[in-house]
């Protein structure tokens, strides 16, 4: 019998001492095993890890499967269209024009950026608006294509237009997913 730490440690008269009786391979002859005693059991924390876990795994499930908890898109591609530039050019508001973006292109960094550079470039012309234009909305499946004329007009009635295509996705309603300069 050895003294020290590691297996076959055999325990002073005040330490406890667990001793299993094994039958030796050659023969009938029994062997005493001595090992260190088993740790306590900790099932409250193991519990409560594999709870949080489980929690965790189904709000991650939920979100993907469903999106946005609590979110639907819009009924139709146009209102989709409406509430996105609304949101940027009317309320220069990140979140509004957010609630209409479909969570694969939601970044609200990016749209943030978006709308700041449009209020700057509306506070160099004191007094102008932007409005937009688009004829119906072609839908193929679950996907469509707008295609938005964006126009400027300055205090002074100066007039600036840029096309847009807003491409967009029916994933439990309308979003907008992506907008190209045409």
């Amino acid at each position: 019998m050895t003294h020290g730490s590691g297996p076959g440690r055999v325990y002073g008269r005040g330490d406890r001492t667990d001793e299993y009786p094994q039958r030796s391979a050659r023969g009938g002859a029994l062997t005493v095993v001595i090992t260190d005693p088993p740790r306590p059991r900790r099932r409250g924390f193991a519990l409560i890890t594999l709870l949080v876990a489980l929690v965790g795994a189904g709000g991650v499930t939920t979100y993907l499967l469903a999106g946005r908890p609590g979110v639907r898109g819009t009924d139709t591609p146009a209102q989709a269209v409406e509430g996105f530039l609304a949101g940027i050019y009317d309320a220069h508001d990140p979140r509004a024009a957010g609630r209409f973006v479909c969570d694969q292109a939601h970044d609200d960094a990016e749209i943030a950026q978006i709308v700041f550079q449009v209020s700057q470039h509306e506070e160099a012309y004191t007094g102008s608006r932007t409005t937009w234009t688009y004829p119906p909305i072609p839908t193929e499946g679950r996907r469509a294509a707008a295609d938005v004329t964006l126009t400027m007009t300055t205090a002074n009635e100066q007039v600036a237009s840029r096309m847009v295509t807003l491409l967009l996705v029916n994933d439990g309603g309308w979003w907008v997913c992506d907008v190209r300069t045409v």
